[in-house]
């Protein structure tokens, strides 16, 4: 890298980063002068020579456009893993209405609950089956009428009807039986 000293508006060099580092030793440039290098970058002679000596000017090597297309490729190839590691299965239409199927779920369930502001639900499992019915099973942990936490499995089938409302077509939960398992 070449650099210029520039005293009153007027430059001196150019130099290579060893000339200057022995121009500053032999006291015919200041450490402090101000020096500018070939990219316009300005700053002190002792602190360029510092900067070129720790950082070597980088080799001949791939262009920049090659670096810059195998890091995008690079960060391609991680995202489309990332999204196809995902643990829903299907489309994101189907995705989507599993997530609405479980809060049906759970708001069905929660009707049924003595207790139904303390429903805590866990390891739900939302599938699709025949004719636009998920079936949704999981646990639910809830105050009996005596205030004390009970967890209860649940498998519950829920559909949309024609307006978009979701129905509750079975549900069990615990011992208890609402509707027939379609078959």
């Amino acid at each position: 890298m070449l650099w210029w000293q520039i005293q009153d508006g007027v430059e001196f060099g150019p130099w290579d980063g060893p000339t200057l580092a022995s121009l500053i030793q032999q006291g015919k440039v200041p450490a402090t002068a101000t020096v500018r290098n070939e990219h316009g970058q300005m700053m002190q002679a002792g602190a360029a020579v510092g900067a070129q000596l720790r950082l070597p000017e980088m080799k001949s090597g791939a262009p920049f456009w090659v670096v810059v297309a195998v890091g995008i490729l690079i960060f391609v190839i991680v995202l489309v893993v990332a999204i196809s590691s995902g643990d829903h299965s299907g489309d994101g239409e189907d995705y989507a209405e599993s997530e609405y199927a479980e809060a049906a779920t759970f708001s069905f369930i929660k009707q049924t609950l003595k207790s139904p502001t303390t429903a805590q639900f866990e390891a739900s499992d939302v599938s699709l089956m025949p004719d636009d019915r998920w079936m949704v099973e999981g646990t639910v942990d809830s105050q009996n009428s005596f205030g004390a936490m009970i967890r209860q499995n649940f498998i519950a089938v829920v559909y949309r009807d024609d307006i978009g409302d979701w129905r509750l077509l079975y549900l069990k939960l615990g011992d208890d039986e609402i509707g027939t398992f379609p078959n």
